[in-house]
């Protein structure tokens, strides 16, 4: 299989503790499909609008999630719709945490891809299709970590406002 993750250029990747999912009282699972990931963000977007969150951070939260869960389908499970992802979250202190499990590839490496921008120069046929989602994930995300399990994969986010 290959895979479209960017390579990361973090030296020691930040594994997600048991710690870190305490608290996460809310949880949406979904099947591998980019028609599931869809209903998962409404799903979310209303959950977070009845906590109250400001507009602007549920945009954000939705832009995040949207690029992750598109992530763990079309990578992770290689567009195979019978796989299944857990979405755990909260939203408290003008924080939103979350952890999306599924059973899916593990990233390459077993690591979050970098932030790093893609490479734009050469001619224009060559330029990447795709590489751009970490980037904006990890511009918006102040917190994020992965840890590939022996049951499946595990990222964690923390978006604050």
């Amino acid at each position: 299989m290959t895979s479209k993750y960017p390579p990361s250029a973090a030296p020691h990747p930040q594994k997600v503790s048991e710690v870190e999912t305490q608290g996460l009282d809310q949880e949406i699972r979904i099947s591998s499909t980019a028609l599931d990931v869809r209903g998962a963000l409404q799903q979310l977007e209303s959950t977070l609008l009845e906590c109250s969150a400001p507009d602007d951070l549920c945009e954000r939260i939705e832009q995040v999630m949207a690029e992750v869960l598109n992530n763990v389908v079309e990578h992770a499970y290689s567009n195979h719709s019978d796989g299944e992802i857990t979405i755990l979250f909260c939203y408290r202190n003008n924080l939103f945490r979350t952890v999306i499990l599924d059973n899916g590839q593990p990233m390459p490496n077993e690591t979050i891809p970098s932030a790093q921008f893609p490479d734009l120069t050469g001619p224009k046929s060559a330029l990447p299709e795709g590489g751009f989602g970490w980037l904006m994930i990890h511009s918006i995300a102040s917190v994020i970590k992965y840890t590939k399990t022996q049951t499946g994969n595990r990222t964690y986010l923390e978006i604050p406002i």
